[in-house]
């Protein structure tokens, strides 16, 4: 749906009902509020977009408008559902990996304060033990950190990759 027009504002009809859109193509809801566009994340019609009354969640004038038209193409809509549902699998992915960076710390920083304590009594096995099992962790932390950034990255690529389509 374009809106372009010559006068500051302009109203138009949808399902019977008026809402405005100024020279800008700004759309107003039935408030009077700036109706922003949202791109939908549901089955039938994920990826299209559309203008919503901005207090929709406070039950606000119920205005709605589609801005696309429905896509006709099932085989973009597979690749959209697809799409979202692996962003949404790395999103998961991303939670637990910093939950267990998380844990991976704790018990690194944990181990650092038993070898300091370790160093103070002069038990060198202990703390050459110690050392060497907070060096495994370290590795541990690399490695689900690396994890973590390769999500972050590919839920980055996503997320352009829908904005594309």
């Amino acid at each position: 749906m374009s809106f372009t027009s010559s006068s500051s504002y302009r109203s138009t009809t949808s399902c019977g009902s008026k809402f405005s859109y100024d020279h800008e193509g700004t759309v107003y809801c039935y408030c009077g509020m700036n109706a922003p566009l949202v791109t939908s994340n549901s089955g039938e019609n994920l990826g299209r977009r559309f203008y919503g009354c901005n207090k929709y969640k406070d039950k606000g004038c119920k205005f709605f408008v589609w801005h696309d038209k429905p896509l006709d193409n099932e085989h973009v809509k597979n690749m959209m559902i697809q799409l979202r549902n692996e962003n949404r699998d790395l999103q998961k992915e991303n939670v637990r990996l910093k939950n267990e960076t998380r844990v991976l710390s704790k018990v690194v920083h944990e181990l650092s304060v038993k070898i300091q304590g370790l160093k103070k009594m002069s038990s060198v096995e202990r703390y050459i033990d110690l050392a060497d099992e907070v060096a495994v962790l370290k590795a541990k932390i690399e490695v689900v950190e690396a994890k973590l950034k390769s999500c972050q990255m590919e839920a980055t690529k996503e997320a352009r990759s829908k904005k594309d389509v």
